[in-house]
């Protein structure tokens, strides 16, 4: 809990700055410089445990450092895909972003436990390293886009701009409102109860649980190979049903017995909320343009680190009160009902992408603004 919040709290604090040099600066290049870093700790962190030097000072240390380098690298990262690729493939430029993401939650355990039985611990930290080293050489060698506009410093205003664009575009301000619900009522159990609703509810053991987890991470990684596959006049309607099967599933796991069955209504329940919010990016990212896209993006990101702690710490105290089974129907439950709620008064059920297709981001902030 201590390294998540020395994670956090960097994070919380910069996360906005970050978008801010996003849009001023070149993205590759901010990338490239986090990358290295985050590999150089890697890598300290690997020699200090290899050496039976690690305290829990260097600990916090660490772990502050790398929620520092990630405050610059999620907006950068987030911000550079649509100069990659045209407008009308970011969609598919954003599902494959996101396979990736989550072939590494099914995968990387797996390596990481092969690792630990064959060789030392350090391996998986030098390993770690190695890998940000290859993001790193891949970074050197593509071409993103570049744009003529700029972001000039104008101090608080280059941050009002941003939130104005928020306030007054519908969709942004819905999808950004359909992330923080997930937040509030999902990703508790993702992030925080699934170990405790193995123990409890299943009675499970720790290969049930990575087994849990395997589930969650491929029902992800096939919700986000369709999020390609969905067609643009049926995005936002997709959205909608998501959220639909997502509730559906939390509130069945409330009631169910035996590892077999969870894994499955887990899988169901990661694969429709990958696609929901595959989808949001992908909508989002063809609507902001490129001159705010790296401060728009920071905010929402920002969102999972302020709102999970405390969406967590709630779901935790309630569950103290009436029961986990209890809470996990009432996180379902509700989050089914606000979120549809949420998206069809927002119009996103009748979202038309051909109105921001080559349009958005070829806007200059100055027109976006007015």
């Amino acid at each position: 809990m201590g390294s998540y919040l020395a994670t956090s709290v960097p994070i919380a604090l910069f996360m906005i700055l970050g978008g801010v040099l996003a849009d001023r600066y070149e993205r590759r290049s901010i990338l490239l410089v986090t990358r290295l870093i985050q590999a150089l700790l890697a890598f300290v962190y690997g020699f200090f445990v290899f050496t039976g030097r690690v305290s829990l000072g260097l600990i916090f240390f660490l772990a502050f450092a790398l929620g520092l380098t990630l405050s610059f690298d999620l907006p950068a990262q987030q911000a550079l895909i649509p100069r990659l690729v045209p407008a009308m493939l970011i969609p598919y430029a954003v599902a494959l972003n996101l396979a990736v993401f989550h072939a590494a939650r099914v995968f990387g355990p797996m390596l990481t436990r092969v690792l630990m039985r064959t060789t030392p611990l350090a391996s998986i930290f030098f390993v770690n390293g190695i890998f940000l080293i290859i993001s790193f050489a891949c970074l050197v060698i593509i071409h993103p886009a570049t744009t003529s506009e700029s972001s000039p410093f104008k101090g608080w205003r280059i941050l009002l701009e941003a939130f104005s664009f928020i306030r007054r575009h519908r969709y942004v301000w819905i999808l950004f409102g359909l992330n923080a619900i997930s937040i509030a009522f999902i990703f508790p159990f993702l992030n925080v109860f699934i170990p405790v609703v193995v123990k409890d509810l299943y009675h499970g053991n720790q290969s049930n649980l990575a087994a849990i987890l395997s589930a969650s991470g491929l029902g992800a990684w096939i919700g986000a190979l369709l999020i390609g596959q969905v067609p643009p006049s049926f995005r936002g309607k997709a959205i909608v049903s998501s959220c639909a099967f997502v509730s559906i599933s939390l509130a069945s796991i409330s009631f169910i017995d035996g590892i077999r069955f969870a894994m499955i209504l887990v899988s169901i329940l990661t694969l429709f909320l990958s696609l929901a919010q595959g989808l949001a990016s992908a909508i989002l990212q063809l609507i902001i343009p490129d001159q705010l896209r790296g401060r728009v993006l920071s905010a929402n990101i920002l969102l999972f680190y302020i709102l999970l702690p405390l969406a967590s710490v709630g779901a935790g105290t309630l569950s103290d009160v009436i029961g986990l089974r209890s809470v996990l129907m009432f996180m379902g439950l509700s989050y089914g009902g606000i979120s549809i709620w949420w998206l069809i008064r927002g119009g996103i059920w009748s979202y038309d992408e051909g109105l921001y297709l080559g349009n958005a981001s070829c806007k200059t902030e100055t027109e976006i603004i007015k």
